[in-house]
Parts: C-alpha cells; sequence; structure tokens
C-alpha cells in the first residue's frame, strides 16, 4: 500500500567547509524516506524528473537553508555541489534542527561519447560514475550526466577514490553499449579524463526456469555484469524475464556474467540460477538457462555436528537512524597507501584489497578498495593496530587466487605481486561439470537399463538435497560406475518430505521404466537421523500385469546416513554399501570433519519374466528425508 504524507516537516541547517566557512549555492534534496516498514531511495535522475518531490532547498550565502520534509517519516537528505561533496544525511521525523553538515573539497570525471565506428560525438548518452572503495562518505551514491550535442559529459561532485565509468542507455538506441572505463582515480579539486565509445551490443539471450517444474518462469530479475558492468562494482545490466521466461542483453564481446536474484526471503539462490559466458567478437551466443530461486529450507545438524550448520538471517533488513553516524565526514583511523603488480611487474587494474581485524573470536572487514590503473590502491579510516590485508586477483572469484599480509600499525605502505593464474585457480562458477560417460564392459552393456529420473525429480544436483552448499553439485553426471554398479547419473534428483521438511513431496510416482530386470539397484541416501531399523520411505515396483511389490527403505538395511564424520564414522547397512563418498561447500568448510555418502543396494526381483512398467517412491515422513540418485535395472545374460 503507498501512503502518501503532506509536506509539513520544516527542516534548518547550514552547509561549511573544513575550514567551519559558510557554503553557498548547496541544492539540498530530500532523496529518500523510510516510513513504518517501507523504505523508499530516489536516484539523481528521479529528482530532476520530478521536481525534488520530497522538498528540496538551497543554502545562502551565510550556508544556511531551510526546507519542508514529508510530515511523520525520517527522510534523508543529499547535498548537491559541482565543487563540494557531502554524506547523506538522516533526519528523525521529530528533528528541526540539523547540526552544520561539513562538506569535503569534490573531483570529477569528464569526457566524451563518441562512435566506434565513426568517430562521431554521440548526443543523449547517459554516463554513470560507480564509486568502488568502501567505507565511502557518501555511501558510494553518484550522479550521472548526460552527454551533449559534442558527445562531451561531466561526472562531478565525486569524493576522491576509484571508479568505474559505465554507459547506462542511449534514447533511441537499445542496442547500444560500451566497454566501461574501469578503476579510475579521481582526486579533490582535479578532473579525471574517460572515453566510452559506442556500438551494438551482441544479443546474450536465455531463459528462467522454475526449479521443481523446469517450466519457464516470468517476472524474475536478471542481472548481467562484464565488459560494459565490471564485476568490481555493483552496477549491473537488469531486465525482467516476459511471459515465456525469456530475457536479452546486448552486451560487449568478452567474458559477461549473468544471475537471478530474488527479493522473497522465503527463497534462496539457486546455483543453477547464475553462468559465465565468453561472448565472442562474432557469431552467436547459444541461449543460456537459468533456474529460478529455490524455497529455504531447515539445515539438518546431527548431535556434535556443529560445523555443519547453515544458520542464516530470515528477516529483512532495516535501517537505524544515527545522526552521529551518518554525518560523519572523513572516517577515522590511518591511511595506507599499497601497489598491486602482475607477474611482468606491471599495475594490475581493478584488484580487490580488503583490511580486515582479525581475533581469537572476531573478524571484521573495515575497508575495501580497488587498485587503479596505475595498480594503486589507498585504503583509509584503518585501526592503528594490527590488520590483515588480502588482495584478490580481478574477474571472477577463484579458488587459491589471493594474496595476504599482515600490517603494523606503524606500517602505511604494503605492495602485492601476482604470479601468473595458477593452475588449480578454476574459477567458482558454482555450476556442475559437463555430464560424461564412463565406459561400460561390452559384457554387460546390453543387460543394463538405466532408468531416467529427471522427468520425475523435484530437485537439482546443485541444490540438493540440503542447499546452501550441501548438495551434489560434484557427483559428476552421466553414466559412471560407483562401486562397481553402474548408474546414469542426470541433472536432477528425487527428495522426500521429512518431519523437518514439510514442503517437499511426500511422494513422486510412476518414474517410466518399460523393461523386464532380474535385478533393481537404487542409489540413495537417508539425509538425517533415526533409529536403526526405521522405515524412512518405499519404492513400489509395478508391473504391466497389474500387480506390484514393495521394497522398503530401511535405515541400516538397506541404506544410511547423509553424513558422518571422523568422530562418527558412516552407518554400515546389512544389505547395502557405500557406494560414494564426497564431499561439498558446507563440508569443505574450515574445521569440518564432515563427509556425505550414497548407497548402493541391490533388489531381486521375485517375477524377472514380467515387464516393468513404473516405480514409485514414497516417504514415510520421519526425521530423514529420502534422496534418490539414480536407478539402474539390470538382466541376467541367460535372458
Amino acid at each position: 500500500m503507498l501512503t502518501l504524507t503532506p509536506l509539513a516537516h520544516k527542516v534548518a541547517g547550514s552547509v561549511v567547509d573544513p575550514q567551519g566557512r559558510p557554503i553557498a549555492g548547496v541544492r539540498v534534496m530530500g532523496r529518500g524516506l523510510n516510513y513504518e516498514e517501507s523504505n523508499f531511495f530516489l536516484r539523481s535522475r528521479h529528482l530532476e524528473e520530478e521536481g525534488d518531490p520530497l522538498g528540496s532547498g538551497v543554502s545562502d550565502s551565510e550556508g544556511r537553508f531551510t526546507l519542508t520534509l514529508p510530515a511523520g517519516t525520517n527522510v534523508t537528505l543529499a547535498f548537491r555541489h559541482p565543487r563540494w561533496v557531502s554524506p547523506r544525511i538522516d533526519v528523525a521525523e521529530d528533528e528541526k534542527t540539523i547540526d552544520p553538515v561539513t562538506l569535503q573539497p569534490a573531483g570529477s570525471i569528464s569526457g566524451r561519447v563518441r562512435d566506434l565506428a565513426t568517430g562521431a560525438p554521440v548526443a543523449g548518452a547517459r554516463v554513470g560514475a560507480q564509486f568502488l572503495d568502501s567505507p565511502s562518505l557518501t555511501n558510494g551514491v553518484v550522479g550521472d550526466a548526460v552527454s551533449d550535442a559534442q558527445g562531451k559529459f561531466t561526472l562531478d561532485s565525486l569524493e576522491a577514490g576509484v571508479y568505474n565509468v559505465c554507459l547506462d542507455d542511449i534514447s533511441g538506441r537499445p542496442r547500444a553499449t560500451a566497454n566501461a572505463v574501469a578503476a579510475i582515480r579521481v582526486r579533490s579539486g582535479e578532473e579525471s579524463p574517460a572515453e566510452l565509445k559506442v556500438f551494438d551490443g551482441i544479443p546474450l539471450q536465455g531463459v528462467v526456469v522454475d526449479a521443481t517444474t523446469t517450466q519457464p518462469l516470468p517476472d524474475v530479475l536478471v542481472c548481467g555484469q562484464g565488459p560494459a558492468r565490471p564485476l568490481s562494482g555493483n552496477a549491473i545490466h537488469a531486465s525482467y524475464s516476459d511471459e515465456r521466461g525469456q530475457f536479452t542483453f546486448f552486451v560487449p564481446p568478452g567474458e559477461n556474467s549473468v544471475y537471478l536474484l530474488s527479493p522473497d526471503v522465503a527463497m534462496r539462490g539457486s546455483r543453477l540460477g547464475s553462468t559465465t559466458v565468453t561472448v565472442p567478437e562474432n557469431g552467436k551466443v547459444p541461449p543460456i538457462r537459468l533456474v529460478g530461486p529455490v524455497p529455504k529450507r531447515p539445515p539438518v545438524v546431527r548431535p556434535g555436528r556443529g560445523d555443519i550448520s547453515t544458520k542464516t538471517s530470515e528477516g529483512r533488513s532495516r535501517r537505524i537512524l544515527s545522526s552521529s553516524s551518518s554525518r560523519r565526514m572523513v572516517p577515522e583511523g590511518r591511511t595506507v597507501i599499497g601497489k598491486v603488480l602482475d607477474a611482468e611487474g606491471g599495475p594490475l587494474v581493478g584488484a580487490t584489497i580488503a583490511a580486515r581485524v582479525i581475533t581469537e573470536h572476531s573478524s571484521s572487514t573495515v575497508s575495501t578498495v580497488v587498485s587503479d590503473r596505475e595498480g594503486t590502491f589507498i585504503a583509509k579510516g584503518l585501526p592503528h593496530g594490527e590488520v590483515t590485508m588480502i588482495a584478490t586477483r580481478p574477474g571472477r572469484v577463484r579458488r587459491n587466487d589471493s594474496l595476504r599480509q599482515l600490517v603494523p600499525g606503524d606500517r602505511s605502505t604494503v605492495e602485492f605481486t601476482f604470479g601468473p593464474v595458477p593452475a588449480d585457480a578454476a574459477p567458482l562458477t558454482g555450476r556442475p561439470t559437463p555430464a560424461t560417460n564412463e565406459p561400460v564392459p561390452p559384457s554387460r552393456k546390453d543387460r543394463l537399463v538405466f532408468v531416467n529420473l529427471d522427468p520425475k525429480a523435484n530437485e537439482f544436483l546443485a541444490d540438493g538435497p540440503g542447499g546452501q552448499g550441501d548438495d551434489l553439485n560434484r557427483l559428476t553426471q552421466g553414466i559412471h560406475a560407483f562401486d562397481g554398479v553402474f548408474y546414469r547419473i542426470g541433472e536432477r534428483l528425487i527428495h522426500l518430505r521429512a518431519q523437518a521438511a514439510p514442503g517437499l513431496p511426500d511422494s513422486v510416482s510412476a518414474i517410466a521404466v518399460g523393461t523386464r530386470a532380474d535385478r533393481v539397484q537404487i542409489l540413495h541416501s537417508a539425509r538425517g537421523d533415526v533409529p536403526l531399523g526405521t522405515e524412512v520411505g518405499r519404492y513400489t515396483v509395478h508391473y504391466a500385469d497389474g500387480t506390484s511389490e514393495r521394497i522398503p527403505a530401511v535405515y541400516g538395511r538397506n541404506l544410511g546416513g547423509w553424513y558422518s564424520s571422523t568422530l562418527q564414522p558412516p552407518v554400515n547397512p546389512t544389505h547395502a554399501r557405500v557406494a560414494w563418498a564426497g564431499s561439498n561447500d558446507l563440508t569443505d568448510r574450515p574445521g569440518s570433519l564432515i563427509k556425505i555418502h550414497l548407497f548402493t543396494f541391490t533388489w531381486k526381483n521375485p517375477h524377472p519374466q514380467r515387464v516393468i512398467t513404473a516405480i514409485d517412491v514414497t516417504s514415510t515422513t520421519t526425521k530423514s528425508e529420502l534422496v534418490l540418485a539414480g536407478i539402474t535395472l539390470e538382466r541376467d545374460t541367460s535372458r
């Protein structure tokens, strides 16, 4: 519900420079408001287009200003002057006057927008500057500018630091794009140059599908980053999937990352909701598929297994207003200046450097900055004691691809030198590797029938059964032998209900088979401890003549538990064995002693002469979730 409030809250204040002298001509605007549980925030373009709907004023020759704001709300003020930069100021609903606000000298970025093919100036191009360093005096808020008839633009009122300059859009040219000018250093009182070259982007198309049904999913926010929106910052391409679940971005050649965002706190992102695509200079990019958000579930934690907890915050954050903290202009503490170099000793542009305070009981990040076009970074506001500085190579997150140094309190400079990208520094894409097939011995090839679970499955391996890294993303897809038994691993699994997971289905029916078999082999596991002998589920085998047989899934008999550790070995079922003992992101956490398991069980079919038409899987809704990854039917050579 939208609530309208009158402009009836009068506020007075003043603006001064660092020496306490008044500054005239500063435009003061209501930029955002907090009303009960709602937050609303306007970008610079909205302020210009809507005529300051939240109230505005201009400082006089004494630096004083008054303005009228919406009544009954907490309002965020923005201050605008081309030569000065200011913090955002939060004004409480009962506040009548605010203390003098100290502004700092600003820098600027100026340049031109040109057509790449002709070199002609491009008018009407909207350009934005994206601040990369943290903490920020202005919380990273910057304006945007529109190029004039000569293609010129100026982004002013910028705080000192490192920026990406991006093309937002050009009226009448929906396919227009440009490589961002990355990691520009802005200095107070100085103008930094930048030039954007515009061309028609290459279509990057895809579809969003539902995680459970795999049907097209409309109205999902799709985001993209790449050469036009570097990963070093938060600027993104953004579009909603249409009624067919489809989306299109026009992007420059190079590595582009695409991912989904869900505003619903009851949902979590799928691993398959993001991907990275290398867009070629010429030619088309095959359509990509992204999997929509999936419901959150509580973690399963066994006794003595505290290191597998996946506790997350379920609540929406709400900004707390604090006039003292919101009006601080200069970060307190010391400054460390450093360099980031590549393997040849040249500057490494766009590296991220985090400063962390690490103690025996806690770890917190106090600053995050980015190396500029000379490889230089400036970290301000650091504590006077020892900090740990961690430099990460630019681009996608990779394993084993960061450098770390302890910087004592009396040291003000530091240097990082990266070697070549290590062989084991594969990007952490979160997506499974392509399916491969292991050769089946000729003597067994014609005897095996691999049941396809995907049409009836309800979760992707990349997301289930636990989510948040507790998954089967590392289980290799395709046909593979597990302790001598061959299974076909698809991209999805069947995951059934337990008492702690009531949102899961209690059964999956009519998994298609259509063949005779002497043996049915099942690859499965029980996620969650129950007493030995507990029936956690059952399989029902249906024959063409209308008869059926039931196979109980009994904990400790034909399947065991999902988790084990060095302190608690895996359950050894009496009629099954461990087929796969693996790991995932959850088990790889520091200090974890956990492994995850799948078990193989062979059921001898009492009616090998009958055609098996289908198999059902049913949960008994205990404390354990039934996880099914594969079914294989085997015939004797005599049949």
